[in-house]
């Protein structure tokens, strides 16, 4: 069914087992989505920096040098603490990993694009982590593997080694 220009259509989610409906806020598919009891998923706040995923309880979209004060600007009463807990001053990097706590005090884990092991830089370590993967002789899981899929295609290939690549080689 045609629910207005603005839509990109709809998604089943295989976490909830729900159909999703798509789109801009404040679209005809929004409206469609209320009325019809069903969830909507924000295509343009999806694609922000500071998209907190619901379904995987994470940051996808943070971008590498990504500050504890840029992120405190965006999500009001938020906290990051790294891996071994200890919390973070608004000056530090966030880093894949780390742990984000909202307001409310849910937890979302930071996945910083490029960033694969987690140090909050990203750099040559982060290069070989994926040639790794590539070559089979390193596995890499969860949010590091989220990570690495640089262009986010739901995989790790060539063109996310390359992607690192020329993003280090251009630093």
């Amino acid at each position: 069914k045609f629910i207005g220009e603005e839509s990109f259509g709809c998604v089943f989610d295989e976490f909830s087992n729900e159909v999703v409906i798509c789109g801009k806020k404040g679209s005809e598919a929004e409206k469609y989505a209320s009325v019809c009891g069903l969830k909507f998923y924000d295509e343009e706040y999806a694609a922000s920096d500071f998209y907190l995923d619901e379904y995987t309880k994470t940051l996808p979209n943070l971008k590498n040098g990504t500050t504890v004060s840029q992120l405190k600007e965006a999500i009001e009463g938020a906290s990051v603490t790294d891996k071994d807990g200890n919390e973070l001053l608004d000056t530090d990097k966030i880093g894949t990993g780390y742990i984000v706590t909202i307001a409310d005090g849910e937890d979302f884990v930071a996945v910083v694009l490029g960033d694969v092991d987690g140090d909050a830089r990203m750099n040559s370590v982060d290069y070989l982590q994926i040639k790794g993967s590539l070559c089979g002789v390193l596995s890499l899981e969860n949010e590091f593997s989220s990570a690495a899929d640089m262009d986010k295609d739901g995989k790790i290939t060539s063109i996310d080694y390359m992607r690192i690549k020329n993003t280090l080689v251009s630093a």
